[in-house]
C-alpha cells in the first residue's frame, strides 16, 4: 500500500463494526504476478494487502483480511496490483451502505474488474467472500441509538461547515467517485438552502443518482470529463455569487489532484544531484516515464522542470544537451492543456537564447520547445510570441535554412487559437506553398496540407485563402492523386476549407469533387473523403455538382455493404443531411432497394448516433411523400421503430421516432394499421405522461395516427390520455396539437364529459372553454 501512496495511518473515528473479505481466486487476467490491496475509502485510509501469488491469469490468493468500519466510511476498494506498478492496474468497489444498515451481512461472487486507469491492461473477474459484524454486539445486531447519534453528529458537522469547505469536499471526491458527487451536492443544497437551489441543479442531482449504478462508482479516469465539467458549470451558473466562488473550474481541480509517484520523486531528485553519474541514469528512465499528458503534468508539479532548467547552466555540453532533449519531450502536450505550475512565458525566455546556438543539436531541441509552447493552451505564451519578444524567435525559426525547424514552427503556429495566428499567415504563405511544391519530400507536402487545415478554422484566414484559391486548389488536387498521407492530408484541408462560399465554388468549378469521389474506392482514404464532400454540399450549387458526380450512389453501396465501418457510415449520414435540399439527391437517396434499405438496417446499430443521423433523413425523406412512406412501410418499418420508443437512452432518439411516426401516418392507413398491429400505441402513449418532454412530438404523432381511422381512435380512449393532453393546454409549444386531438376525442359525448371534468378539476386550466362552446 505504500507502494501505492496510500497512508497506513489508524483511523481516529469510531469504528461501528468490521469487514471481513476472503479474496479467493481471479480469473481471465493476463499473465502477471499479482497481489491485492485493500483499503476502506473515506476517513480510514487503512490498507492491508495480500501475498503475491505465482504468475498465472488464474491467481489465488485465499487470503482473509478484516478492516474496522466508522460511520463515515462508504466503501471498501479491492485493488489488483502488480509488483512492477506503482499503481493499481483494476479494482472492484464493495459499497458498505447495504452491510452498515444490517440489510445484509454476507456476500460472496464473482465480481468484474474495472479499470483504474484508462492505460491500464486488465479484464477479469475476482472471487470475493464479505462478511460484516457490527462493532460491540455479540450476536451482531445493530446498536441502533448510538448509530442515529453518528448520524446526527454527522449531519451537524455537514450543516456548521459552510459551503466553502462542503466544495473543498466535493473537490477532493471527484478523483474519487462519482457517487461522492452526488452526496455533496444534496449536502451543499442543505447548506446553501432552498432559495439558491434551482430546478437545474435538483434534476441534475437526480440524473446522477441514475447513472451512479450504471457507472459502478468507477475511478476518475474512467469518469466522462464532459459529464462532471456540465455539472460543475450548472452549479455555477444557478447559483449565488458567493457560491459559485466557492467552485473551482474542472482544470483547477485536476491540476489539484495531480500526484508525484514515489517512482517519480526519485527520478526528479536524481535530476537535482550533483553527480554526474546520478544524472545520466535519471536522463535513461526519462526517456520511458514522460509518456503521456499525466506523466507530464506530475513531472512538472513534482518540480522536474525546475531541475532541467538548473541543469542548462552545467559546464558539462552532454548534461545540457540531454536536458533540452527531456524538457523538449515533457513539454509536448496531446491536449495543448499542461499543468498551471509550469509558467510558459519564463520558459520561453530561458530557452530563447539557445536558439542562437552555434551547437546544432541545442539549437534544434530548443526550437522544439519554443514550437511546443505554441501548442499550449495558454493565453500569456500566445501574448509573447505574437507581440512580446517571442515574435522575434518566430521570425528567426521562419528564416532558417533547417525545413525541419521551419515545418515545427508553422505547425506551431498553426496550433494557435483563432486570431492570433492570423498575424502570421501572410509572412508564411510562401514558405507554405514551396512546400506543398517540393514532390521530392512527401512527408512535406503532407505535414503543410495538415498545417493548412489548422489554418482554415479562422474566418479571417478561410478569406485570405479564398483570395489565394487559384494558387491553392491546384495543388492541393494534384496531393488528392497519390494513395498515401499526402491525399489523407489534402482532403483534411478541403474539409475545413470548404467552409469558404468562395472556395466551395472554385472546387465544383475544377476538378476536386470527381477527384474525391474517386478516394472513397480507397480503404486510407474512406472516411476523410466522406467527411469533404459532406462539408462541400452545404449549399445548392455545390450539392448539385456532388451530386452529378456519382457519389451519393456509390456511398449508397457503401452503406449496403455490412463490412463498412461505423465512421465512415456516420460521414455518409452527414453528407445526406446536408444534400436534401436537392429533390434529385433525395430520389437517389430513397430508392427502396438501395437507399432506404440501407438506412432502415442502420436501426439494428447500438451507435445512436447513427441512429439519430438515419432517423432524420427518413423524417426528410417521407415528408408530403407518400410514395417513400408506403416504401418505408413495406420494409416493415413501424416494427423496427417502436422498441426506441421506450428503449433510447438519449431523448431527443424518442422525439427523432415520434416525429418519424407522424410522418409516415400522415393520411398512411396501412401505416397506421401496421403500428397499431405492432403493438406501438401504449408505447407512444408512455410518452405523453404530464410534463413528459415528449409530450408535443408524441401527441402529434398519435393525432396523425388516428385522423380518418376509427380503430385507432377507438383504441386511443381505451388509453385514457385526457389528463396529459389537458394539462398539455398550459404549455405554448404542446397547445395546438394538444388542442387538436382533444378536438376529436370530443366528438363523442362521453369523452367530451370527461373532458370537461378534468378540466373543472384542473384549477390551472379552468379558462379554456373552447371544447364548451
Amino acid at each position: 500500500c505504500s507502494q501505492l501512496g496510500m497512508s497506513k495511518a489508524p483511523n481516529m473515528m469510531t469504528t461501528i463494526g468490521q469487514v471481513s473479505i476472503t479474496v479467493v481466486e481471479a480469473r481471465d487476467l493476463p499473465s502477471k504476478v499479482y497481489y491485492c490491496a485493500l483499503k476502506i475509502r473515506s476517513h480510514s485510509g487503512l490498507c492491508k494487502e495480500t501475498k503475491s501469488a505465482p504468475k498465472t491469469s488464474a491467481p489465488r490468493w485465499g487470503e482473509t483480511i478484516t478492516l474496522p468500519v466508522t460511520e463515515t466510511d462508504t466503501d471498501v476498494r479491492v485493488m489488483i496490483c502488480s509488483k512492477k506498478k506503482t499503481y493499481s492496474l483494476g479494482e472492484v468497489i464493495v459499497p458498505l451502505g447495504a452491510f452498515k444498515n444490517l440489510e445484509v451481512t454476507s456476500m460472496e461472487n464473482w465480481f468484474k474488474i474495472m479499470k483504474t486507469t484508462s492505460e491500464a491492461k486488465i479484464s477479469g473477474e475476482i472471487y470475493l467472500d464479505i462478511k460484516y459484524k457490527p462493532e460491540g454486539d455479540g450476536d451482531g445486531s445493530l446498536d441502533t441509538a448510538r448509530n442515529m447519534k453518528a448520524v446526527q453528529i454527522s449531519l451537524l458537522r455537514s450543516l456548521q461547515s459552510g459551503p466553502t469547505t462542503a466544495f473543498e469536499q466535493m473537490e477532493n471526491a471527484v478523483l474519487e467517485e462519482h457517487g461522492f458527487l452526488t452526496v455533496e451536492l444534496k449536502r451543499l443544497t442543505k447548506i446553501e438552502g432552498k432559495e439558491s437551489t434551482s430546478a437545474t441543479v435538483q434534476n441534475m442531482l437526480e440524473a446522477l443518482e441514475k447513472a451512479q449504478e450504471e457507472l459502478k462508482l468507477k475511478r476518475w479516469m474512467d469518469i466522462q470529463v464532459e459529464d462532471i465539467s456540465e455539472c460543475l458549470t450548472q452549479i455555477q451558473k444557478f447559483s449565488k455569487t458567493s457560491f459559485q466562488k466557492a467552485v473551482k473550474s474542472l482544470t483547477e481541480i485536476e491540476d489539484d489532484l495531480v500526484v508525484v509517484s514515489n517512482e517519480l520523486s526519485a527520478v526528479i531528485a536524481g535530476l537535482q544531484s550533483k553527480q554526474l553519474a546520478t544524472q545520466t541514469d535519471t536522463f535513461a528512465l526519462l526517456d520511458d516515464i514522460l509518456t503521456t499528458d499525466s506523466d507530464k503534468r506530475s513531472f512538472i508539479h513534482g518540480g522536474g522542470i525546475s531541475a532541467l532548467l538548473q541543469l542548462l547552466g552545467s559546464d558539462d555540453e552532454k548534461v545540457v544537451q540531454k536536458s533540452l532533449e527531456i524538457l523538449q519531450l515533457a513539454t509536448y502536450f496531446e491536449s495543448g492543456r499542461a499543468h498551471r505550475e509550469l509558467n510558459p512565458t519564463s520558459l520561453a525566455e530561458v530557452i530563447s537564447g539557445f536558439t542562437l546556438s552555434s551547437n546544432k543539436s541545442h539549437k534544434i531541441f530548443a526550437s522544439c520547445i519554443i514550437t511546443n509552447l505554441l501548442h499550449i493552451k495558454d493565453s500569456s505564451i500566445y501574448e509573447h510570441f505574437t507581440n512580446g519578444e517571442g515574435k522575434e524567435d518566430i521570425l528567426q525559426l521562419l528564416g532558417s535554412d533547417n525545413s525541419f525547424l521551419q515545418l515545427r514552427t508553422l505547425w506551431g503556429i498553426s496550433s494557435m487559437p483563432s486570431g492570433d495566428k492570423c498575424k502570421f499567415l501572410d509572412v508564411i504563405w510562401e514558405k507554405l506553398i514551396a512546400f506543398l511544391k517540393d514532390s521530392r519530400k512527401p512527408e512535406h507536402q503532407a505535414k503543410s496540407c495538415a498545417i493548412i487545415a489548422n489554418f482554415a478554422y479562422d474566418q479571417k484566414n478561410l478569406v485570405f485563402m479564398a483570395g489565394k484559391s487559384g494558387q491553392l486548389l491546384p495543388l492541393l488536387e494534384n496531393l488528392l492523386k497519390h494513395s498515401d498521407e499526402r491525399s489523407i492530408e489534402a482532403l483534411r484541408a478541403l474539409t475545413n476549407l470548404a467552409d469558404s462560399k468562395d472556395i466551395r465554388k472554385a472546387l465544383c468549378a475544377g476538378d476536386s469533387i470527381h477527384l474525391i469521389v474517386k478516394l472513397l474506392d480507397q480503404p486510407l482514404t474512406k472516411v476523410q473523403a466522406c467527411w469533404t464532400i459532406g462539408n462541400i454540399c452545404v449549399d445548392d450549387r455545390s450539392a448539385i455538382a456532388v451530386r452529378n458526380s456519382g457519389a451519393l450512389e456509390k456511398m449508397v453501396l457503401l452503406l449496403q455493404d455490412s463490412k463498412t465501418q461505423s465512421d465512415v457510415i456516420e460521414k455518409i449520414l452527414w453528407t445526406f443531411s446536408n444534400a436534401l435540399m436537392d429533390e434529385r439527391t433525395k430520389e437517389i437517396i430513397s430508392s427502396k432497394d438501395e437507399g432506404l434499405t440501407a438506412l432502415v438496417s442502420l436501426f439494428k446499430t447500438k451507435n445512436e448516433k447513427l441512429l439519430s443521423h438515419s432517423l432524420h433523413i427518413l423524417c426528410t425523406l417521407c415528408a408530403d411523400n407518400m410514395t417513400v412512406s408506403t416504401a418505408l412501410g413495406e420494409l416493415q418499418i413501424m416494427s423496427q421503430i417502436i422498441p426506441f420508443l421506450s428503449g433510447a437512452r438519449q431523448p431527443h432518439i424518442k422525439d427523432k421516432v415520434c416525429c418519424l411516426i407522424a410522418r409516415l401516418t400522415l393520411g398512411n392507413v396501412s401505416n397506421q394499421d401496421a403500428f397499431k398491429k405492432a403493438g406501438g400505441l401504449s408505447d407512444l402513449a408512455d410518452l405523453m405522461e404530464v410534463d413528459s418532454p415528449h409530450l408535443t412530438t408524441a401527441t402529434w404523432a398519435m393525432y396523425n395516427l388516428v385522423i380518418d381511422n376509427e380503430e385507432n381512435l377507438q383504441a386511443l380512449k381505451n388509453l385514457d390520455l385526457i389528463q396529459p393532453l389537458v394539462s398539455g393546454l398550459q404549455h405554448e409549444k404542446s397547445r395546438d396539437i394538444c388542442r387538436q386531438l382533444l378536438g376529436i376525442l370530443a366528438a363523442d359525448e362521453d369523452q367530451k364529459r370527461r373532458i370537461i371534468d378534468v378540466i373543472v378539476r384542473d384549477v390551472r386550466t379552468r379558462k379554456i372553454s373552447f371544447l364548451l362552446n
